[in-house]
C-alpha cells in the first residue's frame, strides 16, 4: 500500500515531505482562494522532489476568474515532465488538453457517492421499497458504469479519488477493473460544500481575497441531537468522519487499491511528521 500526504499549506508541506509517505499532494481540494501562487507551488514542487517523493498537484473548483492561475500552474508542471494533476473541476480538464504529458485524475467532488450523506443506511433505505436494493443503488457511484469510464479515459483520465465508506468498497472493484487508478481519502467524509466559507462567515471573515485563513488552525463540531448525527465544519466542508480498520485495509489491497490519502488538517491533528509516521506505520501493520 502507498500513502500519500496532502497539504494545501507551505508552512505544513515540510512535515509531509519528511514523513514516511510515498507521495505528497500539494494544493487546496475545496477552496479555490486557497489557491497557490505560482512561486508557492514551483517552492513546493521542488522541495518535494529534492526527498525523491513523487509531487502530485490538486485543484479544487474554480471560478472562471481563476482558471488562468491554474493555467499557469499547469504550464510550469508541464514543462517538468510527466507530472500528476488531481481536478476537480471540468472547466481544468478542458485546460488540460494543451498538456497531454500530465497524467490527469478526478478529485472526489467529481465523482458522485451517495453514501456520502451523514443518515444511516438504515434510515435512508425506508425510502426503498426493497431493502437490499436499495442499499446497493446507495453505495454505487457514477464511476459503476463503463460509458462514464470510456469517456473519462479518452480524455487522459488515469484515476479517480473516492472516500473511505466500506459499504461502497464492493462497488471499487469494477471501477479499478476498468483501469482507473482508485485513491481513497482517509477519515473525513466530505458531507456538504459550499463556495462560500461558512467558517469565514461564522468567524466575521468577509473578504475572501484577504482571508486570514482561520481553517488552517480552527474547525467546529456540529451536533444534530434529535438524529445523534455529528459533523465537522472546515472551511467551505462539513464533513463526517470513519475510523479505518486492518480488515478494511486487507479488502481494499485485494481490490487493487493501493494508495491511502491523509490529509494535513486541523480536526485530525495530522500536522507533525511524527504523528504522520505513526498513522502511517499503524495503516501498514
Amino acid at each position: 500500500m502507498k500513502f500519500s500526504v496532502q497539504t494545501d499549506n507551505l508552512k505544513m508541506l515540510n512535515e509531509a515531505t519528511s514523513s514516511d509517505c510515498d507521495k505528497v499532494r500539494f494544493g487546496s481540494e475545496f477552496c479555490a482562494w486557497k489557491l497557490p501562487s505560482l512561486k508557492s507551488l514551483e517552492k513546493a514542487y521542488e522541495q518535494t522532489l529534492e526527498t525523491e517523493k513523487k509531487f502530485i498537484y490538486i485543484t479544487p473548483r474554480v471560478p472562471e476568474k481563476s482558471l488562468k492561475v491554474v493555467e499557469d500552474h499547469l504550464k510550469f508542471l508541464d514543462g517538468n515532465g510527466a507530472n500528476d494533476v488531481v481536478i476537480n473541476d471540468w472547466g481544468v480538464l478542458n485546460i488540460l488538453e494543451k498538456h497531454p504529458n500530465l497524467r490527469i485524475q478526478i478529485g472526489r467532488q467529481l465523482v458522485y457517492m451517495p453514501a456520502r450523506c451523514p443518515w444511516s443506511q438504515e434510515e435512508l433505505s425506508v425510502a426503498f421499497s426493497d431493502l437490499a436494493q436499495g442499499q446497493e443503488i446507495f453505495n454505487q457511484t457514477n464511476l459503476n458504469y463503463l460509458p462514464t469510464i470510456q469517456f473519462l479515459q479518452n480524455y487522459n483520465i488515469k484515476g479517480a479519488d473516492v472516500d473511505w465508506i466500506p459499504e461502497s468498497f464492493q462497488n471499487f472493484n469494477y471501477i479499478v477493473r476498468s483501469g482507473l487508478q482508485v485513491s481513497i481519502y482517509l477519515n473525513l467524509i466530505p458531507v456538504a460544500i459550499t463556495r462560500s466559507c461558512h467558517t469565514a462567515r461564522y468567524l466575521g471573515e468577509d473578504d475572501p481575497e484577504n482571508c486570514s485563513r482561520p481553517c488552517d488552525t480552527k474547525a467546529f463540531k456540529l451536533k444534530q441531537k434529535q438524529m445523534g448525527i455529528e459533523l465537522y465544519l472546515l472551511g467551505n466542508v462539513a464533513y463526517r468522519m470513519t475510523q479505518p480498520s486492518q480488515t478494511e485495509i486487507e479488502t481494499l489491497n485485494k481490490i487493487g487499491v493501493k494508495d491511502i490519502v491523509i490529509s494535513i488538517n486541523t480536526i485530525m491533528k495530522t500536522g507533525e511528521r511524527n504523528k504522520l509516521n505513526a498513522l502511517i506505520q499503524k495503516l501498514n501493520a
